[in-house]
């Protein structure tokens, strides 16, 4: 078994495990045995593809303790169910894989101390009232999203200038502060 890519850094009593681009990943993860992963607070599978099954070695307790979960570059069209487990969660990184749009289960109530949601190179279609309700978030960014409805494209495109434009966005519309637009087509005869 390949560990090349696993980097373990122990901090305190807080691990650290990364995962990155391992085409074998899976298999290391299920090689970790549970006491070792009831260590785990931070874990990066970025580049991991995930598109078939979620690793079973992910259990409830596991992600119940994770304060930080990087999924990025995971070949995810959907939020796997699993992930409502990490209600711990302050860091959620999912760029860079195929969302449309998150499940009706991502709500604050799920995950109440979310303070970072990076939604960024996906094909996010729309994004939920919900994500302005989470009373902890701080950073949202959900750039070179294409299909965003036009308002909220418009803000994630100021992103990089205006930092915070589209939680600051997302936060009134969930207020009732602005009205979301609503996106139509116009079909000339």
């Amino acid at each position: 078994m390949c560990f090349d890519h696993l980097h373990p850094v122990q901090l305190c009593n807080c691990v650290i495990f990364e995962f990155s681009q391992v085409a074998s990943t899976l298999a290391a993860l299920d090689a970790f045995t549970a006491q070792q992963w009831s260590t785990c607070r931070l874990l990066k599978l970025s580049g991991v593809d995930l598109s078939g099954q979620w690793p079973a070695c992910l259990t409830p307790a596991t992600l119940s303790q994770l304060y930080h979960l990087d999924l990025s570059g995971c070949n995810l069209s959907t939020l796997p169910i699993a992930v409502r487990r990490a209600t711990s969660l302050r860091v959620l990184d999912l760029h860079a894989n195929d969302l449309t749009r998150l499940p009706d289960w991502f709500r604050p109530e799920v995950f109440p101390k979310l303070t970072y949601l990076n939604l960024a190179q996906n094909r996010m279609i729309t994004l939920s009232l919900a994500v302005g309700e989470f009373p902890e978030l701080r950073y949202l960014n959900a750039e070179f999203n294409a299909e965003l409805t036009a308002n909220q494209m418009v803000h994630a495109d100021r992103e990089s200038r205006d930092p915070g434009a589209l939680l600051r966005y997302m936060k009134e519309c969930a207020a009732g502060e602005t009205q979301r637009q609503r996106r139509f087509r116009v079909l000339l005869l």
